[in-house]
Parts: C-alpha cells; sequence; structure tokens
C-alpha cells in the first residue's frame, strides 16, 4: 500500500506513504539501508512512496494517531441528498453534506441502478464507555463471510448473463447487505468493518481532483458535488444507450493533500484537499468488446474532468492512482504516463529523481545500478 501510494479517507488525512517514519531496505548493493524522517525529512518525501524503486523492502514504521475510538455512523439516504446536485438549493442538505466532508473519516458510495447511496462518514471520541470490543462481531463476521461466498457463486452464475442484469443484480446485492445502524469501535475495527469481505476480479480507475478553498478559506464542496454528479450522468447516459460499462459502484472520498513527491494527491501546494472518484465494474463481460467499451467510458470521465479549471482559470491536472488502471485512455491527446511526464508531475519528477540519487548516494549505490536493479519500463518511461 506504501509502494503505489495507497490513501484511506478523511479531510485530515492524506496517504498512507505520509504515515511513513523509517523504512529499512535491502538496496542495489544488497546492503540493509535505513531512512528516516528524522534525519532525512526531505528525501522521504519521495523514498515513502517509491514503486519499490529503492529497493525490498524489509520494514516500515508509521506515525499514527493516538488510539480513539469511531463512532461508526452508516446511512442509506436518497442519492440527491446524500451528495446535493450542483442545482440544489436544499440548505439542509447542504449543510449535512459540508459536515460529513469535514468528518474525521468520509466516504460516499453509489450503486448504479439503486436511487439511495451508502455514506459511510464519522468521527471519533476518546470516551471508551460502551465500545463494540469485537466489531464486526465473530457472527457478524461469519455472515460476511457467507455475503462473499454467495457473491462469489452470484459472480460465477452471472457469467453468462447480460452486463445490464449483471449490473442490476451486483447493485442490489451490495446496497442490501451494507450495514445501516451506529456502532462505536476502535479506530481499526471501524476502519476494517467488513472483515469477511474479499475481493472480486474488476476493473477499476481512479482519479484524484483537487479541492480548492472558497474565499472564506474553507474546501469548496461545490466542485465535488460537481464531478460527483457528472460522473452518475454519464453513467446513467451509457445505461440509455444499453452500455452497462459501470456494473458496480461509484466511490468517492474526501481527504487532505499529500506532501509525498509523487503521489497522485499532491498538488505541490496548490490545493489543500483532494476528491478522490472511483468507478468500478465486473471485469467478466459476455461482450467481447466490453473492454474496450469500458476504455471508451474512462475516457469520456477523464474528457469531462478535463474541463474543470482551478482558481486561476487554467485546466486542472489529471491525476490517476497510481495503483489502479492508468493506462486506459489518453490525457490532452497523450497516453497517461506521457502526460505524466510532461505535465501532471512535470514539477515533481526532478525532485523524485534527484531524492532517489541522495539515497542512492547514502547507500553507496549509483542511481543507474538502483534503476537497472529495481525499475521496470513504466518506471523508466516515466523518469526518463
Amino acid at each position: 500500500s506504501n509502494a503505489p501510494i495507497c490513501h484511506g479517507a478523511g479531510i485530515n488525512h492524506a496517504t498512507l506513504s505520509d504515515l511513513v517514519y523509517e523504512i529499512e531496505f535491502v538496496n542495489a548493493a544488497g546492503e540493509v539501508q535505513i531512512i528516516n524522517k528524522e534525519e532525512h525529512p526531505e528525501i522521504m518525501k519521495s523514498a515513502s512512496g517509491a514503486f519499490g524503486l529503492i529497493g525490498i523492502t524489509l520494514s516500515l514504521t508509521l506515525m499514527l494517531d493516538t488510539m480513539s475510538y469511531a463512532l461508526m455512523d452508516p446511512r442509506k439516504e436518497k442519492r440527491e441528498q446524500a451528495v446535493p446536485p450542483p442545482w440544489s438549493t436544499n440548505e439542509e442538505w447542504l449543510n449535512t453534506f459540508n459536515n460529513r466532508c469535514m468528518s474525521y473519516y468520509s466516504e460516499f458510495f453509489w450503486f448504479p441502478t439503486m436511487k439511495d447511496c451508502w455514506i459511510n462518514c464519522w468521527n471519533t471520541t476518546t470516551d471508551p464507555s460502551h465500545v463494540v470490543k469485537k466489531y464486526p462481531t465473530p457472527l457478524q463476521t461469519k455472515m460476511q463471510q457467507d455475503e462473499c461466498s454467495l457473491a462469489q457463486v452470484l459472480y460465477t452464475r452471472l457469467l453468462t448473463c447480460s452486463d445490464k442484469i449483471q449490473c442490476q443484480t451486483v447493485t442490489k446485492f451490495a446496497m442490501a447487505t451494507l450495514p445501516s445502524t451506529p456502532e462505536k469501535t476502535t479506530i481499526p475495527n471501524g476502519l476494517h468493518f467488513r472483515q469477511g469481505i474479499h475481493n472480486m476480479v474488476v476493473l477499476d480507475f481512479e482519479i484524484e481532483l483537487p479541492l480548492y478553498e472558497n474565499k472564506d478559506g474553507k474546501p469548496d464542496f461545490l466542485s465535488v458535488r460537481q464531478a460527483w454528479w457528472d460522473t452518475i450522468n454519464i453513467i446513467e447516459d451509457w445505461q440509455q444507450q444499453d452500455k452497462w460499462v459501470c456494473k458496480v459502484a461509484l466511490e468517492m472520498r474526501i481527504m487532505k493533500a499529500s506532501q509525498v513527491t509523487l503521489a497522485p494527491q499532491n498538488y505541490m501546494g496548490k490545493a489543500k484537499w483532494i476528491t478522490s472518484i472511483e468507478c468500478l465494474t465486473l471485469a467478466a463481460s459476455p461482450d467481447p468488446n466490453y473492454t474496450n467499451m469500458w476504455r471508451e467510458f474512462t475516457q469520456a470521465v477523464i474528457d469531462k474532468y478535463s474541463t474543470y479549471k482551478d482558481p486561476d482559470g487554467n485546466p486542472i491536472l489529471i491525476k490517476k492512482h497510481w495503483a489502479k488502471q492508468i493506462d486506459l485512455c489518453k490525457v490532452q491527446g497523450k497516453d497517461y504516463i506521457t502526460y505524466a511526464r510532461e505535465v501532471g508531475y512535470v514539477d515533481q519528477i526532478p525532485i523524485f529523481k534527484k531524492h532517489i540519487e541522495e539515497i542512492c548516494t547514502l547507500g553507496g549505490v549509483t542511481y543507474e545500478q538502483t534503476m537497472n536493479t529495481f525499475s521496470n519500463a513504466t518506471l523508466r518511461n516515466l523518469l526518463q
């Protein structure tokens, strides 16, 4: 999770890589090397999210918040209420949405064909009273495991069904099995409340959009609502054409901007917060052209996001999650790695390369040795 710079959610939380205090690794010379934030604060900004380039990680030390308790408050609400459209004037809905986005943890799910959204936004407390120490309970975990087994059976049975039936079945099942009861539990349990659920094979892309401040210095959540509803509209427009390209979920998370050099959540100080939007679909389809259709859908979403402007009137940078599909489409007419190198990360790549060279020097190896030992074609293309 640290190498490709993965994240959680919450407006005061950046990526997992931002939490890294120390890294112990085997470098290109086969020697154990240790670097940390206390002695090397700048190069750690690159080392903590280096895609495995610095060497083979032996251990990581993370700096975490003091343990507290999650006041979980999952909700199922009409999607217009959960994330008010840009044209909404309902003050109660808008205030509730803004407050949820300011929560300790905040994420929103919409399952295409559903009229409701599932909301997972919660805050914390240091009060340990009435805490559910084991959440989910063993019984709930067993039920989740059974749900997962049933989902796998459904997945197998759905392979020959139309994409529309796949979408209708999966989204209804997913929405029905998600919780909607408040709980008070430890933070780890709150973050991993679906302990019996495991992954299915999906196609997945995720974009990290800059969330700028308004004239009052607060997050401008209008841009969040705009991106969310633009994506819903594209999905539903395609459904009207009998193109069921998003068969699992549309997900959105609010988070803090990152200090990690090549993090897609790092806008070099120009945005304090980030909106993460992710689309998932089942990889299996009876349509032999489905992969191409998914690529076209992804391009349509990217093209829409590319029309957004920053506060200075310039097009925003399009930054994809490195651990998701990044080679699906073009940005500004360029393949994504070329776009990232020439536009999206043009200011960050020289910093990253400088930091990696410094790490190599500290370990008594050369940059070329490290690249030859630990890089791959994508990294060489990005860093050329």
